[in-house]
């Protein structure tokens, strides 16, 4: 059972973290119940810290239109986000952070294809998100299920760590 209002990750090194509210985890869960056997996904938006050190996710979308869902792939399409981006900006100054990512019944890694995906993005200056974070959900979003975030840099990756008392990979119950 999910306990806390906000669930916060970080790095070993303390120089990048996320928080993400309980509200969020569970919209996600709810577009990954609604997907279930396929993959699914969607973006993160919010703000950064003013020492540039958190990403703060305020809002989560789902899968668009024009996205494809699949067993073992998903490819996110853009119908419809820069509507949602520039309605988040012109609300609170929220923009993009990120990708979260659903693997049904599988464990919340990368795949080779996610990590040079994110890379792309974190190498592509037009996006205007040097340090894009993936957020993988896997195993079952009804029952057991864990997520695990990344953040790239450049052509690093950094598993960020769950900052508390929970174990930084841990299964809960909705």
């Amino acid at each position: 059972m999910l306990i806390s209002k906000e669930f916060v990750f970080q790095r070993d090194d303390k120089k990048y973290g996320m928080k993400i509210s309980k509200n969020s985890i569970n919209q996600i869960l709810h577009h990954c119940q609604n997907a279930s056997p396929n993959e699914t996904g969607g973006i993160m938006a919010g703000y950064y810290s003013e020492d540039l050190r958190w990403a703060i996710v305020t809002d989560i979308s789902g899968p668009t239109a024009d996205s494809v869902l699949k067993r073992c792939s998903f490819y996110r399409g853009i119908q419809g986000l820069q509507k949602w981006l520039d309605s988040k900006w012109k609300k609170r100054k929220h923009h993009y952070l990120g990708e979260w990512h659903f693997h049904p019944f599988a464990s919340a890694i990368p795949s080779k294809l996610d990590d040079i995906q994110m890379t792309n993005f974190a190498n592509n200056r037009s996006l205007k998100c040097p340090e894009p974070i993936l957020l993988i959900i896997g195993g079952n979003p009804e029952r057991n299920w864990s997520m695990k975030p990344y953040v790239y840099l450049g052509k690093e990756k950094h598993e960020l760590k769950i900052v508390g008392s929970r174990p930084p990979s841990f299964f809960c119950t909705i």
